[in-house]
């Protein structure tokens, strides 16, 4: 079949867009024709077997003019399936339109105040529990953020274990843009003074400075802000766990990526962490003191909060895998599609 992304973001790469073409590689890796309806600037990260079909989306989503264009692109592309990436793109989509006999798919990545952009869409896919619970509309199906399985760099994990040396363990990790949502000022005023342990943040964005700000107002000496990282991998091979301070998440990724490589976790009740981590290992969003507690009892005992996650670990490796997420929608479509004919 074919198979059309609309990817409405313009620069940054981050959660969604790996998403996006890490779904069509794997579409495209089964036989399907896939296209990317994007900005060039994600040329780069294009995979091979997918093509990019560059498309402006820049300008208000109630421009007509973008309405129009896009109904002229999927004309002149006649897919069999078009998929919205996010709110912007299903906005769009839906006052667009799509050519007859075409599928069109939304994938609702985060919890909104409404969802009236998707309602005109023929199926949705929602990448967690607490996001489908949110949605009205007859045709949901969660399918969460899968990933690969992967082995470190031993040369790069040696370096990282190298500048561990001296500092306190356990060593909990955090991973995301430096953004007001991924709630990393959260994290950093919860975080325990007088208990030994090491937080490392890996990512970059606008809250830098302000991260930085409750670092040094607070003392705190064993948090380091190492900004974005190409060893992600390798960081999380090494910690003993990933925390999510997060105020509003879809996946997100970097659970599945520490659980199907067998790394325990903690986290606010956002997207798909209640889906997998057991409630000792959860607290409620923006409550900065039960966030302390949580990081007090973890870091004075690891090893109970790394047990706790053992079932998690081991559903993970049977649903959170790009193979179980692509099945998935792959079944979405051909489902429906089979249906209408």
């Amino acid at each position: 079949m074919k198979i059309v992304y609309l990817l409405a973001t313009e620069k940054g790469w981050g959660g969604l867009e790996k998403h996006v073409f890490d779904v069509a590689s794997a579409m495209a890796s089964r036989g399907h024709d896939v296209v990317v309806l994007c900005s060039q600037n994600y040329r780069e990260h294009c995979p091979n077997n997918v093509k990019i079909e560059p498309f402006d989306w820049q300008g208000a989503r109630r421009n007509p003019l973008l309405w129009y264009r896009l109904r002229h692109k999927l004309r002149r592309l006649n897919p069999d399936v078009v998929h919205a990436q996010a709110d912007k793109p299903a906005y769009v989509l839906s006052k667009s339109g799509w050519p007859s006999g075409c599928l069109s798919v939304g994938t609702v990545h985060n919890i909104k105040s409404g969802y009236s952009s998707y309602a005109r869409l023929d199926a949705l896919v929602a990448v967690s529990g607490m996001i489908a619970n949110d949605l009205d509309h007859p045709d949901i199906t969660v399918v969460h953020n899968g990933v690969l399985e992967t082995n470190p760099d031993l040369i790069v994990q040696k370096d990282l274990i190298e500048w561990m040396k001296g500092k306190p363990s356990p060593l909990l990790l955090a991973i995301g843009r430096l953004v007001s949502a991924k709630g990393f000022d959260l994290l950093l005023q919860a975080w325990p003074k007088n208990i030994s342990g090491t937080l490392v943040v890996l990512g970059e964005g606008k809250e830098r400075e302000n991260l930085e700000a409750i670092i040094a107002a607070r003392d705190l000496k064993n948090v380091h802000l190492l900004g974005e990282s190409e060893c992600v991998r390798e960081w999380i091979s090494l910690s003993d766990l990933l925390v999510i301070s997060s105020r509003n998440e879809g996946g997100p990724y970097v659970l599945s990526e520490a659980l199907i490589n067998g790394v325990a976790a903690i986290g606010t009740n956002v997207g798909m962490v209640p889906d997998y981590l057991p409630v000792e290992n959860r607290v409620s969003v923006g409550d900065v003191d039960e966030l302390n507690d949580l990081l007090v009892s973890v870091l004075e005992n690891p090893d109970a909060y790394k047990n706790n996650c053992i079932e998690a670990i081991k559903k993970a490796k049977l649903s959170l895998s790009v193979e179980a997420m692509m099945n998935a929608v792959e079944k979405v479509y051909s489902d429906r599609i089979q249906r209408a004919n």
